[in-house]
């Protein structure tokens, strides 16, 4: 059996088999999504993202979340969103939050490795009563030879600007499958690790894109 393939059969078993296991574990959330991706003019993206949160599997939030992307270098691009939460409330009134980021991300190839950084400003975490964050963001992608499945990894470190504190880290195991041409899904597994709690939270995160 080809190399490809044995990396690519342990990267779906590692993807299914982890939020296995998280469920008997602090908390689960399941984020499924949809992505349309637009190229209007050269060097310019525009991305529509609607998205649901589940907590386990009571559906928790929806965010509807529009972003565009423009890229002045080859290994450069800089960027906005803003992103509409409407938060379910037990007995209450929906909650309706707004948020906005802005960012620069960096990469570059290196034979069949892209490493990138990201820095972010976000006014909001994903935490009720918390933001105002820097987010750095490093990840390494790694391409298959003859294969439409780039696995990758990542980590991201949430910096408070309120108190000047970490407040967490979260790391990311995932994979990309290509399988049309304008056609893609993301899997991916992420672990957020308060750093002044206990607490874990476990994420099993699965997108689907469409590039116009």
């Amino acid at each position: 059996m080809r190399l490809k393939h044995v990396l690519t059969k342990v990267i779906f078993c590692l993807l299914i088999a982890i939020p296995v296991v998280a469920r008997q574990m602090d908390d689960l959330e399941l984020r499924p999504s949809v992505t349309l991706r637009f190229s209007p003019i050269k060097k310019v993206k525009l991305y529509i993202t609607p998205e649901l949160r589940f907590d386990y599997f009571t559906l928790d939030k929806f965010l509807l979340e529009s972003k565009i992307k423009y890229s002045p270098l080859k290994y450069l691009d800089v960027g906005a969103a803003y992103k509409l939460v409407l938060n379910r409330r037990n007995d209450d009134p929906l909650e309706i939050i707004h948020r906005v980021d802005v960012f620069a991300e960096g990469e570059y190839k290196i034979e069949r490795f892209t490493p990138s950084f990201r820095l972010m400003y976000a006014n909001y975490d994903e935490d009720e009563g918390v933001s105002h964050f820097l987010r750095y963001k490093v990840k390494l992608d790694y391409n298959i030879r003859k294969s439409k499945v780039d696995p990758y990894i990542a980590a991201e470190l949430y910096h408070q600007l309120t108190d000047g504190t970490i407040y967490k880290m979260r790391y990311t195991l995932g994979a990309d499958w290509r399988f049309a041409k304008k056609m893609s899904l993301e899997l991916a597994y992420k672990l957020d690790d308060y750093i002044n709690d206990t607490k874990l939270k476990h994420i099993v995160a699965l997108a689907y894109t469409y590039k116009f």
